[in-house]
């Protein structure tokens, strides 16, 4: 069970986490499922409509030279810097970048992100943890032992040449994997929509009876 990713510096790099040799691969594709259909990335909704080279950039497969742009729409970068940046910047002197971002200017988000020393990226340790697996899988015996004899370089042909199938394929392979773990959706009881109805009905009737509702 020792993680051995710390046997490759661009293998622990990029997945950002440990490696063991066990997978428990139902649940973590359910994860990664999640991770892909709520990622804020116009990247990941591509790799989800089955765009293979969106898939490569979502997982950092290739060289990502400007992830501002190559993983984030206008609309995401200013929630990027909305939100999971905003107290950030503002202590690191750009309010008025950040103003400017967030009035509508994407010429301002993209300086201001491309500032960052590092982006999130849209999908992570669980996808590419399944993405490995997925690559062992293909492989089988012998696997890891090809990927540490390929020379240093982007991930995604690295992984490919250990699973033995060209890179679109291990993405394609993937993908399907994750997509076919779909959660199922929970059942709602029949009782369970007349609740709801009867909810409806009391803070309905609660909000009518309130002053801000009465004529004088």
């Amino acid at each position: 069970m020792a993680d051995l990713s710390i046997l490759d510096p661009g293998l622990r790099d990029w997945l950002g986490g440990v490696v063991v040799p066990r997978f428990d691969s139902g649940p973590g594709h359910a994860a990664a499922y999640v991770e892909l259909v709520t990622a804020p990335s116009q990247t990941a909704r591509r790799c989800y409509g089955g765009d293979s080279g969106a898939c490569r950039d979502a997982l950092s497969l290739r060289e990502i030279t400007d992830p501002a742009t190559q993983w984030y729409g206008p609309v995401e970068r200013r929630a990027l810097v909305s939100a999971q940046y905003h107290y950030f910047l503002f202590r690191g002197g750009h309010g008025e970048s950040v103003r400017s971002c967030e009035a509508g200017s994407d010429e301002a988000c993209l300086e201001l992100l491309r500032s960052l020393r590092a982006l999130a990226p849209p999908l992570g340790y669980q996808a590419r943890l399944t993405l490995l697996e997925t690559a062992v899988r293909l492989g089988g015996p012998g696997t890891f032992q090809r990927f540490f004899a390929t020379p240093a370089g982007p991930i995604g042909p690295r992984l490919a040449a250990a699973a033995r199938v060209s890179e679109g394929s291990l993405v394609g392979s993937w993908r399907r994997d994750v997509v076919a773990a779909r959660p199922a959706p929970v059942p709602l009881p029949v009782w369970g929509s007349w609740v709801a109805f009867g909810w409806v009905l009391v803070f309905g009737t609660f909000g009518l009876r309130s002053s801000r509702w009465r004529i004088g």
